[in-house]
């Protein structure tokens, strides 16, 4: 790939943080614009090879474009001695032995381009939408149980979740509740969702435990009572008060992607709340059924209720299980896939059919924590927005940028763009200071 002469057609440049792109149209460029782009957080050696006419050269030593520290040989291509063809691909690529721990961003992503174009393989593109399956006692949107009827619905109680569901993309499929269920239909969806509006005697006897439980695809459970010690097991007892006011929640983990966007205090508790007390036809519901009762199986409780006074206050409403965890009912269950409680969803008012249960209780930060755990379960990484910018100023003559993405500038418009360190939005920028290009990108 290079001739044998140290130092002149391969070596090492010592103490280097930067290399040049200089092809950024090939897809060894991973993307980046040409020009300088750190790919260390600190100094570190940078290996060089001077290849022949053949390969493409993408990058070069920061400052000396004739030593190459990324190049390639495209299949057939003939290489340094003038005479071996290429059998397939192959890649120089700069960092020395301790670099990777340092690499920066867009030094991962260059690495990332030289195994996709040296394999030929590309990445999948991101899930935006998921096939969900949705266990209730309702078999359509529109067709309530001849119970749920009698109540008074038009519509399934628990309409409007499917409906926020389909509202951000997503796929929906109902299927009614059943103490027997055709594991492998479900296993084939993306997601399993089952809905607070199911009879819990339809996961308590052994059979139907050992089904649900063993179910391989991610599952969410929205009702709390199919949860209980002789349930599915996933608490320890079977103390299930319901929430008698409006609740916030406190979030034991605030990085979990299932908090993204949402507002909290200083004790981590959201600032808005994340459900109601719901009416029907009139009749007050009664609130969310929490078990508050320890977990069995390892769960990680995510959230709990956050309202003092609540009788509820400190159950767990959002919780998490990895497939393989051991539940707490009699039969030790073994979870066949990823479990999420998430708790949601009104309790039928007393002397009611259970049927009737289920109405959708969600404020906005609830209806968002909702389809962040959807995402979270199914695998799904919603589209970006686009990145976005303007331009204002103020009466002092100052330029204002509000951006959204990464805010990058260069002295021409054609080209050295790098971003702008440390820039927030908005980012002011003096008029004095000398003329630059700004734009905005993921």
């Amino acid at each position: 790939m290079t001739g044998n002469t140290d130092t002149v057609d391969r070596g090492t440049i010592t103490a280097q943080t930067d290399i040049n792109i200089v092809n950024a149209a090939h897809p060894l460029a991973g993307g980046l614009t040409a020009g300088a782009h750190t790919v260390t957080t600190t100094a570190m050696d940078v290996g060089f090879g001077v290849p022949n006419s053949n390969a493409v050269v993408v990058a070069t030593i920061a400052g000396d474009a004739t030593k190459a520290v990324i190049y390639g040989y495209d299949t057939g291509a003939t290489l340094i001695d003038g005479n071996t063809k290429a059998p397939a691909r192959r890649v120089m690529f700069f960092p020395s032995n301790d670099s990777f721990a340092a690499f920066t961003a867009d030094a991962l992503k260059l690495f990332d381009a030289a195994v996709q174009w040296a394999s030929g393989i590309l990445p999948k593109p991101p899930k935006t939408s998921a096939n969900i399956a949705w266990v209730s006692f309702h078999s359509a949107d529109d067709k309530p149980t001849t119970a749920a009827q009698t109540a008074g619905f038009t519509t399934a109680p628990d309409a409007a979740y499917t409906a926020l569901l389909r509202a951000n993309g997503h796929q929906v499929t109902r299927f009614v509740t059943t103490g027997a269920p055709d594991t492998n239909v479900l296993n084939s969806f993306d997601l399993v969702i089952i809905s607070r509006s199911v009879p819990s005697g339809d996961y308590q006897d052994p059979p139907e435990t050992l089904a649900w439980n063993g179910l391989t695809a991610p599952t969410m459970i929205l009702g709390g009572y199919v949860l209980r010690q002789n349930r599915l097991g996933f608490t320890i007892g079977t103390t299930i008060p319901d929430t008698a006011n409006p609740i916030t929640l406190t979030v034991n983990d605030t990085n979990h992607p299932i908090f993204a966007g949402i507002q909290l205090d200083a004790n981590k508790t959201m600032v808005n709340n994340y459900a109601n007390i719901v009416t029907n036809n009139g009749v007050v519901q009664r609130g969310i059924s929490v078990n508050t009762d320890p977990v069995a199986g390892g769960g990680a409780v995510l959230a709990t209720v956050g309202s003092a006074g609540d009788p509820t206050f400190g159950g767990m409403i959002i919780g998490e299980w990895k497939a393989g965890a051991t539940m707490g009912n009699a039969n030790a269950n073994v979870l066949g896939g990823n479990r999420l409680v998430f708790l949601s969803g009104s309790r039928e008012v007393n002397g009611g059919s259970g049927e009737t249960a289920g109405i959708f209780d969600l404020t906005a930060d609830g209806a968002k924590l909702f389809i962040n755990a959807v995402d979270y379960m199914a695998g799904v990484q919603p589209s970006p927005a686009a990145p976005s910018i303007s331009v204002s100023r103020d009466a002092t003559g100052a330029m204002s940028i509000s951006f959204t993405g990464t805010l990058e500038a260069s002295d021409s418009v054609t080209g050295g763009w790098a971003t702008v360190p440390g820039a927030t939005n908005p980012f002011t920028v003096n008029p004095t200071e000398p003329m630059k290009f700004y734009r905005s990108r993921k």
